[in-house]
């Protein structure tokens, strides 16, 4: 049965990069490559490998502390010390954002939700072992905060993956 969704996010393990496809579309239209040693993460769109963010930390997988820049545009991210489970970070136009991650294994979810408005605008669950879904409630939004959207969503998707 195929999944009901607008991006399916592949991946393989923790050391991998996540490639992002449109529903329906044979050809990955994003990657997140991931260079653990370098502590960075870049995030790419395909086929052209246009780079649309970078995301670095100083212990990029272990680190509470990420510096995104979009188009120059700085962003910081911090996780809560105590729970690997929320990302929190605001969007480009000041609009704070967590992402929140619940459940284990398969029936895992992880949501991005405006603070100040609670509205929910993407979500993602896991459909079998390295892939799962991805839809966005973010019509309003800039391409720059869209980036900041699947930024964050797959940070926490390669954050959560050694331990769904």
């Amino acid at each position: 049965m195929e999944p009901q969704c607008a991006y399916i996010i592949e991946f393989k393990s923790l050391a991998s990069n996540l490639l992002i496809f449109k529903k329906g579309v044979q050809y990955p239209d994003y990657e997140l490559d991931v260079n653990v040693t370098r502590s960075r993460m870049t995030f790419l769109e395909l086929p052209y490998q246009k780079r649309l963010a970078r995301v670095h930390g100083p212990k990029l997988l272990l680190g509470k502390g990420y510096k995104m820049s979009i188009n120059g545009e700085k962003l910081r991210m911090h996780r809560d010390s105590h729970r690997s489970t929320c990302l929190w970070f605001d969007l480009l136009d000041k609009s704070p954002c967590v992402v929140v991650k619940g459940g284990h294994g398969d029936g895992s979810t992880y949501r991005i939700t405006n603070i100040l408005t609670n509205e929910i605008l993407a979500t993602f669950q896991p459909s079998g072992p390295s892939y799962g879904c991805m839809n966005l409630n973010a019509g309003g939004y800039d391409n720059q905060n869209l980036i900041a959207l699947f930024t964050a969503m797959a940070i926490m998707i390669r954050l959560g993956i050694d331990r769904t």
